[in-house]
């Protein structure tokens, strides 16, 4: 893990909680049926059938003081445009062990402590209030129903007024941490937009897509000191349950009038989103380390942002961003964010992202929620859709590990497979047939990448396949380890994605100042980190990127918990560190550049080294090789790929993909995914297929499951 990308573990962060509360008892809305308790199953005939499938009931909340029962009415309304004007609620469940008892139409209502609370807050004392609230107004036993209302979220919180967000009950804490709010957002308004009324703010702050002047230089922000504990009352803000939940993103985003409430204070959410986005980028060095292991920020500003991608499938950027967002139901990861908008970028130019197309106002994939469908059906009814309504294979891009591994390759510059469709057969419940080019299989593993000269290898036994390591082969060298610098997002680093080919600007020149800062002299092997890493025990960071070692850097993770714990060799061989006896951990070594000492190579580096920039490819390479190692095949091909591939792993091209795939046999003669990977000679121009019609390599059938 590591602090300066500002990396967010999920695992980490729920470490940090307060041990009166249980993630895994955490009720949502997408809590399976079987979880509820007896007494929230007494609602289900409460309710009557919807008498269209466009048909929403609102909840009329009675008003009441604070001491009164909880009591409200539920009356159908048609529509949601057409439906009486009122607001839709946001908010975590609570405990579904936690249920209390309200009053619907006079009679018993069992909802969670967390809901009542929120609903006791949010009336009125003196007339009802009109409310739309999905454990209330969706029968959540009726599984048909309850899929028709997920389908319908987009509809009914673009109707409402207003969406009211309940964060929970306010504590001694709160009142400082709102405060603390206001002030990084009326600075940063009165420095980005001048002086002028808050809600002309407001409205600044809605019409823009993303506060990119915040970023430029940084907002001026009258803030307390680092070692105020208001940081810490705000951090505790943003800890609340609410900013990590799925459901929430689409909520926020397409509200016309959001606000947040924790307790009795309430403020707008665009200024919550905006102090994220100074925390995040913006503010000083000692106030965003406060904020390093801090999820809140983080998804606040993804929740905030606009999506706009050139990828041919939209929806995957949408799921990608979405994944340090949580849900009871894995199901939920794709059903709340099927009527997420997309704007697709259909061209990219030079300085901007123009051609906007395809903004996705219905369904996605036309696919619709369906309670009814397993959790692997649902997930391969997406990978299904993708590859044949777009013919492209992009859904494997992002089939990454849980720890939210980044392996992202531009598609702007390859075309493995020269631009064929894929060729899909025999689709079943469980397996889906492709057609491609076996290049061969993988023979060396490791994560430390060799410059030598010669054709020779390290003791790591990574050789570079050529006579003499001439600027051709450093070139090559420079892209295996830096071709997964680049987001697929991609259109706010435009400049950066031509970088990352060697026939697109200086991006070697980068690479070989970078080297040469790290080497000095050149008179001696040296180890170059291509990283930075810090150790969750010491709270230290002790890997820096770019910095030389005799040896190759290593680090210790935990073998039960990996890769959300891991520590210096100096805490675990002091045993300073807290794991269990039935925590393992284990010594890891970290990606990194073998530089073995060579008159001739020192010589190209200087050579090319002319105008490049080390501190610009540092920055650039942040984060690239995270969970990253490098390959050679059987068959001489060298590459990158995710550290869990193995040798003998089948390295192939599929029709319809852009990239090369490392695929793992099984014992009944099916492949599963390792992940893509770039292979030095085989990316650009379909030569992999070029070399199968010329009977150099093997053309077949792979059944993935």
């Amino acid at each position: 893990m590591r602090p300066v990308s500002m990396r967010n573990d999920s695992a980490m962060a729920r470490q940090s909680e307060p041990l009166s509360i249980r993630p895994h008892d955490l009720a949502t809305r997408d809590v399976p049926l079987h979880r509820l308790t007896a007494a929230a199953k007494r609602n289900n005939h409460r309710y009557h059938p919807l008498p269209t499938s466009e048909s929403i009931r609102i909840a009329v909340l009675l008003p009441g003081q604070a001491d009164d029962p909880v009591a409200f009415s539920l009356e159908l309304a048609p529509d949601s445009r057409t439906a009486i004007a009122y607001n839709a609620l946001s908010y975590c469940w609570g405990y579904f062990t936690d249920m209390v008892e309200v009053l619907c139409d006079g009679r018993a209502f069992f909802v969670t402590r967390n809901l009542r609370r929120a609903l006791g807050q949010l009336r009125f004392p003196d007339r009802s209030r009109r409310l739309w609230v999905d454990a209330i107004c969706i029968n959540q036993f009726d599984v048909a129903e309850r899929s028709l209302g997920v389908s319908m979220m987009r509809q009914i919180f673009s109707g409402a007024q207003r969406v009211d967000v309940w964060l929970g009950a306010s504590d001694e804490r709160t009142a400082d941490a709102v405060s603390l709010l206001e002030t990084i957002a009326m600075n940063c308004c009165v420095s980005v937009y001048g002086a002028g009324e808050r809600s002309w703010w407001l409205q600044k702050l809605k019409q823009e897509d993303y506060p990119n002047r915040i970023l430029q230089g940084g907002s001026a922000v009258d803030a307390p000191d680092a070692s105020s504990e208001s940081w810490q009352s705000l951090k505790h803000y943003y800890g609340r349950h609410w900013f990590t939940r799925v459901w929430v993103i689409q909520e926020v985003q397409i509200g016309v009038d959001v606000h947040l409430q924790c307790g009795e204070h309430v403020i707008e959410w665009e200024f919550v989103a905006l102090a994220a986005v100074w925390i995040t980028y913006a503010s000083p060095c000692e106030i965003r380390r406060l904020f390093w292991r801090s999820e809140g920020p983080g998804t606040a500003q993804t929740m905030r942002d606009r999506l706009r991608t050139k990828r041919e499938v939209p929806f995957l950027l949408a799921l990608d961003q979405a994944r340090r967002f949580r849900s009871t139901d894995p199901r939920d990861k794709v059903f709340s964010l099927l009527q997420h908008p997309v704007t697709r970028v259909n061209q990219l130019l030079e300085h901007h992202a123009a051609n906007h197309a395809d903004v996705v106002g219905s369904m996605h994939l036309d696919m619709a929620a369906d309670y009814n469908l397993t959790v692997a059906e649902v997930y391969r009814e997406v990978a299904i859709r993708s590859i044949q309504r777009y013919n492209t294979l992009e859904v494997f891009w992002w089939d990454l590990p849980p720890e939210g591994t980044r392996h992202d390759i531009p598609s702007i510059l390859y075309d493995a497979s020269a631009g064929k469709y894929p060729e899909v057969s025999s689709p079943s419940e469980k397996s889906i047939t492709l057609r491609g080019v076996l290049v061969g299989s993988i023979a060396t593993v490791q994560p430390v990448f060799p410059l030598a000269s010669g054709g020779s290898s390290d003791s790591h036994g990574l050789s570079i396949p050529s006579a003499s390591l001439d600027p051709d082969r450093l070139r090559s060298a420079c892209t295996i380890i830096t071709q997964h610098i680049w987001s697929p997002g991609g259109i706010r680093r435009i400049q950066d994605l031509r970088r990352a080919h060697p026939d697109h600007g200086n991006h070697f020149a980068d690479f070989a100042s970078f080297i040469l800062e790290a080497i000095g002299d050149g008179q001696q092997d040296m180890h170059i980190a291509l990283d930075t890493f810090y150790c969750d025990c010491c709270n230290d960071v002790i890997v820096p990127q770019g910095e030389p070692s005799l040896a190759a850097p290593q680090m210790y993770y935990c073998g039960a918990c990996s890769p959300a714990y891991a520590m210096c060799g100096s805490c675990f061989t002091s045993g300073k560190h807290s794991l269990r006896a039935a925590h393992a951990p284990r010594p890891k070594t970290l990606p990194a550049v073998h530089y073995i000492s060579d008159t001739a190579t020192l010589a190209q580096f200087k050579q090319a080294a002319s105008g490049g920039s080390a501190e610009d490819f540092g920055r650039r390479m942040i984060d690239t090789c995270y969970r990253r190692t490098f390959f050679a095949a059987a068959e001489g091909w060298v590459g990158s790929c995710l550290d869990t591939a193995l040798p003998g792993d089948a390295i192939v091209v599929l029709y319809g993909g852009k990239v090369p795939y490392v695929l793992r046999k099984q014992v009944c003669g099916s492949y599963r995914l390792v992940g893509c990977c770039y292979l030095d000679g085989l990316m650009v121009d379909g030569e992999a297929v070029g070399m199968c019609e010329r009977g150099e390599l093997l053309e077949r059938d792979f059944r993935m499951r």
